[in-house]
């Protein structure tokens, strides 16, 4: 599990870097047009972008890649924004890319191996974090991946949590202390503010609508809404007419805090009693409608409530410490040719 914990955390860590200094990264775009064409014959069919101790990566296998963090930060940071990003995270995909090849052929090395029963085990534990099994599909199919693709991938990371624990073993436990002195020290952070639990129905804008298909979306909501005063249902109200994602949940956003929706849409659920539905609503992305499900008052969680995740994220830190130190050590002696040296660096 703690291993687990580690190698997400690690992609979470570089999403997080990315998001944080994108400003500055797109406000150099203009310095990086050289290098753009560079980038482009990375993206050619069969074009070799690096090699890593003889193990060609290619343009089309860097794409696929690079589609995947854009997608994982889709959200988070504003469109044009990202566009100013993408050449920058292109080289740190490259680079992500490279740090896979050495660790895998570290665990080659090793021995290590990974069975088909392991990976059917990793699938069945992610199969259980979502509400249903066509729930799990719609999100594999929104990540342009398949169950066979998905089981490559569940491989790799096992294999590489099977390394990084053999590299760690030696790492000195985290003891209560530990975590008491983190909690104490970082109490701000067990601060947690006040959250809600929401469904929604979108009827959603399409890029050049006009005056015309907005009315008749208008008129759409207006009978889903008169439907669910009615008394239907709301969960299969939104199945059956959500233009969001979110409709294989039967409308399910989860929880949330203030700030991670857009205004409009945040104003009107903080405001909403619980199983409260408001009336329509409209924010950039469509007309609405919300149901509250559910509040969580503002509170600082104590030290035993805490103590579990502070100790998985400590131990998990050590980890990845220790990796980045292995990693670096796996670079230092590894033959790594770039067919562009726009793409080389840390």
């Amino acid at each position: 599990m703690g291993t687990r914990i580690l190698v997400l955390a690690i992609s979470v860590l570089l999403i997080g870097q990315w998001a944080a200094c994108g400003g500055e990264q797109a406000d150099q775009q203009d310095k990086e047009n050289g290098q753009a064409a560079g980038m482009e014959a990375s993206q050619k069919e069969g074009t070799v972008v690096v090699t890593v101790n003889g193990k060609e990566i290619t343009g089309p296998e860097v794409e696929k890649e690079l589609a995947l963090m854009m997608m994982q930060m889709a959200g988070r940071v504003d469109p044009s924004r990202m566009e100013g990003m993408k050449e920058n995270m292109r080289k740190q995909t490259v680079n992500n890319m490279i740090n896979q090849e050495l660790l895998l052929q570290a665990a080659t090395r090793e021995g290590i191996s990974v069975t088909d029963e392991e990976k059917t085990e990793k699938i069945e534990e992610l199969k259980a974090s979502y509400p249903s099994e066509e729930a799990f599909l719609n999100g594999l199919k929104q990540s342009n991946m398949t169950v066979d693709i998905l089981r490559d991938r569940i491989g790799v990371i096992i294999k590489i949590e099977k390394l990084a624990d053999k590299q760690t073993e030696h790492l000195q436990k985290v003891t209560a202390e530990d975590t008491e002195e983190y909690y104490n020290n970082n109490i701000e952070q067990f601060q947690q503010p006040e959250k809600v639990s929401a469904s929604h129905i979108l009827v959603a804008f399409k890029p050049g609508d006009d005056e015309a298909a907005k009315i008749a979306k208008k008129q759409k909501i207006e009978q889903i809404h008169l439907a669910i005063l009615g008394g239907a249902d709301f969960v299969e109200q939104a199945r059956q007419h959500s233009d969001c994602p979110s409709k294989s949940n039967g409308g399910s956003l989860g929880s949330f805090g203030k700030g991670q929706m857009v205004k409009p849409f945040e104003d009107v659920v903080f405001a909403l009693k619980p199983n409260e539905v408001s009336g329509i609503f409209e924010t950039r992305y469509g007309y609405h409608i919300a149901r509250l499900t559910g509040r969580e008052e503002a509170k600082t969680m104590s030290l035993e409530e805490a103590r579990e995740n502070i100790a998985n994220y400590l131990e998990s830190d050590r980890k990845q410490q220790e990796m980045s130190k292995y990693i670096a050590a796996l670079r230092d002696v590894a033959n790594i040719e770039y067919s562009d040296s726009s793409l080389a660096g840390p």
